[in-house]
């Protein structure tokens, strides 16, 4: 009947949402710890959400933007740091990858030991290792050259190409190997005198001799 009541009722009961507002302050005590990184929120629809992490500032105000398209493998993502500048990106640089180096210089003088710079590296068919390098050596001679590692380990190094030291250079020779369709291997480096320049190249078959 509408007028009978039943001895049990059955429902959900819903509790209200509670937030820093309901805090009794005054009848409370409490620690806070430091400011937690909060979620990037999209300033549009989007099915891909991001998830931030870490610890963050009190006054922390970064901005990140989409720079390429995809899922979580393809895309690309960089931020600012707004409180220093709106305008610097960070991000960019691939994971652990080598953003700048520094030479060693060995020693103040030419002609306590051999000097090395711009190395690059090859590898060949073989999977030998060609590390390629300009070499200023104890006579203060300017040459291009090359240092091969085989798979068992045993370097041999070839000079390619020698210029006497009293040629008035300004740059390295910058020296490199690349392998040629027909499986040829090519060494190329620069020669400049008084600010005057050409790139030089040298043709192997085998990678021992080479060929102007």
């Amino acid at each position: 009947m509408a007028d009978t009541t039943p001895a049990y009722l059955r429902g959900f009961i819903l509790p209200m949402d509670l937030g820093e507002k309901n805090v009794w302050t005054a009848q409370s005590s409490f620690t806070q710890q430091g400011p937690r990184t909060g979620d990037p929120q999209a300033l549009q629809s989007s099915p891909m959400r991001m998830i931030a992490t870490g610890s963050q500032s009190s006054n922390g105000d970064l901005t990140i933007v989409t720079r390429g398209a995809g899922s979580s493998n393809q895309g690309r993502f960089t931020f600012t740091q707004n409180n220093d500048s709106p305008t610097i990106e960070y991000g960019r640089d691939s994971f652990n990858g080598i953003s700048g180096f520094e030479y060693i210089y060995q020693s103040g003088s030419g002609a306590l030991f051999n000097h090395y710079y711009t190395p690059t590296t090859h590898i060949d068919s073989e999977e030998s290792i060609y590390l390629c390098y300009y070499k200023l050596d104890t006579s203060s001679a300017n040459k291009a050259g090359y240092t091969k590692i085989k798979k068992d380990g045993t370097k041999t190094e070839t000079i390619v190409y020698s210029q006497l030291s009293f040629v008035t250079q300004t740059q390295k020779f910058h020296p490199n190997i690349v392998t040629l369709q027909d499986g040829s291997m090519m060494f190329f480096h620069i020669i400049e005198d008084s600010g005057k320049a050409n790139i030089r190249a040298h043709r192997s078959e085998d990678g021992t001799s080479w060929i102007e």
